[in-house]
């Protein structure tokens, strides 16, 4: 699958919390945009001059809604900087590049799901609910939250026409969720969607251990990888016949982007998915994936998205 990019312009920037924007965005020709189903996600490219950035963000808006998507972006003052570019130098009227929606979050066939959202991982369900409702199946939406912030996510979902379904959870109220007595009481064939940190993916692996639920009823999307701890290195693309010089902290994908070399398809950005794997041909990788098993971390293959290499040289197949 290759991601084709088309021209957007921003419409409408709206502060929904303290540290969280949400982005309305048309096609700058005035066209329906691409059809998109629930969980999808879309890359965003924008920048200016040598910052240039290329993040990918859930589709909040609804999948039956084609003259606008919407994705709401928190600001990570700790990140690699595409969210604080977005937050502090975009603006209303500005055209920048979308993907067409991929999605490796989409719901299956179940008849009813319990739905769980940690923080801005609230997101990909914001569309979801708008499926489930129009086909009737059952669902119960839970948004995790710390802070006890202004929040017009929460508003939107606790007074419109979802609120029936959906529960909200503030650490700051006391209202923290029992996830483990849902679990117990979870009832058979429930499909299990979440999203959020690794903190919160390992504690619902964990519960479905614990409670006998079979893992393959639950569904993670990961939008996070942790900073790369890496050092500088020399990174060889033997076939195109580059060689430069990976920053501090860079990925093998950053670099490769970093200086518009060759293509790498890439559908999570999260070390999730699979699809930006290459091969290795000589250097020791720094891995830092959810994909691979550590038996199968053998500086023969890496992921472009989130790997790079620990020192010295490191030569792909590419």
């Amino acid at each position: 699958m290759e991601n084709n990019f088309i021209d957007v312009k921003i419409t409408e920037i709206e502060q929904l919390s303290p540290l969280v924007k949400r982005f309305t965005l048309k096609s700058a020709d005035g066209s329906d945009l691409p059809e998109f189903t629930g969980g999808a996600h879309i890359y965003l490219q924008f920048g200016s001059g040598d910052r240039q950035f290329s993040n990918a963000y859930s589709l909040c808006s609804s999948p039956f809604d084609r003259s606008a998507w919407q994705v709401a972006v928190k600001k990570e003052v700790n990140g690699r900087g595409g969210s604080i570019f977005m937050h502090d130098e975009l603006k209303v009227g500005d055209v920048i590049k979308s993907s067409t929606p991929n999605n490796l979050f989409a719901l299956d066939g179940s008849s009813a799901f319990l739905l769980i959202g940690g923080g801005i991982g609230i997101t990909p369900f914001m569309s979801q609910i708008h499926e489930l409702a129009k086909d009737g199946r059952k669902y119960e939406l839970m948004y995790l939250k710390h802070d006890d912030e202004d929040d017009v996510i929460e508003k939107e979902l606790t007074t419109g026409q979802f609120k029936d379904s959906v529960k909200v959870h503030v650490t700051a109220r006391g209202t923290r969720a029992d996830l483990d007595a849902v679990f117990a009481a979870l009832p058979e064939g429930t499909a299990i969607y979440a999203c959020g940190n690794s903190k919160l993916s390992d504690a619902l692996k964990s519960l479905c251990k614990k409670h006998n639920i079979d893992e393959k009823r639950l569904h993670i999307e990961y939008f996070e990888v942790e900073p790369s701890s890496n050092g500088a290195f020399t990174l060889v693309l033997e076939k195109s016949g580059i060689t430069v010089e990976a920053k501090e902290g860079e990925t093998v994908l950053m670099a490769i982007e970093r200086i518009k070399g060759p293509k790498i398809q890439c559908l999570c950005r999260a070390g999730a998915c699979g699809t930006c794997e290459v091969n290795v041909l000589e250097g020791e990788v720094a891995y830092n994936d959810q994909y691979y098993e550590d038996d199968e971390r053998d500086n023969k293959r890496l992921l472009a998205c989130c790997c790079s290499g620990k020192s010295g040289k490191l030569v792909l197949d590419l």
